[in-house]
């Protein structure tokens, strides 16, 4: 699960990117914060993950930096004036990117 904040008036379609194929998680209202659920196929062991924010009625697509996401993480989007960032908490570990 990815918990989207997005601190931008648009709301926001929401996509994760691994191996350069994109899927839709679902949207994220403006201003607000949504849970949004990852297939668990996309979450393995050292897979690669990006997000990809789309605000709707615009056209100026924000891209996070890649990730190494585990089983077990607590991932947090921020979508924030234009910049699309997010954060990795592990079970154990807290690790930011």
């Amino acid at each position: 699960m990815v918990s989207v904040e997005n601190r931008e008036f648009a709301d926001m379609s929401v996509y994760v990117i691994r191996s350069g194929q994109r899927l839709r998680l679902g949207t994220a209202s403006g201003v607000g914060t949504t849970v949004l659920s990852i297939p668990d196929y996309l979450v393995q062991a050292g897979n690669e993950l990006q997000f990809l924010c789309d605000p709707i009625g615009g056209a100026r697509e924000q891209v996070s930096e890649q990730m190494t996401v585990y089983p077990g993480d607590e991932l947090v989007l921020t979508i924030n004036m234009g910049l699309c960032s997010q954060a990795r908490y592990g079970r154990a570990r807290i690790a930011h990117r």
